[in-house]
């Protein structure tokens, strides 16, 4: 793996915890802001949604940086 490979995903996985960050502080603010409505559905189901988007994105900077410890992808 080149260089400006390990660069390139070192850059992506940031870029995936910078989206796992948005992701769960998101769902906080929307849980605390959102609106009062009659639909309780919705007000559980937007912040799970963000919370789960975030999390998913920690779960795959976790597994890329893991492949890239163990040296890359074999070509």
């Amino acid at each position: 793996m080149t260089p400006q490979d390990v660069k390139n995903k070192q850059c992506i996985i940031f870029l995936l915890i910078a989206l796992g960050f948005v992701g769960l502080i998101g769902a906080h603010e929307v849980a605390v802001n959102w609106p009062s409505v009659e639909d309780d559905t919705t007000i559980i189901t937007v912040p799970f949604i963000l919370a789960a988007a975030g999390t998913l994105c920690f779960v795959a900077a976790g597994l890329l940086a893991r492949k890239l410890m163990k040296g890359g992808v074999s070509r």
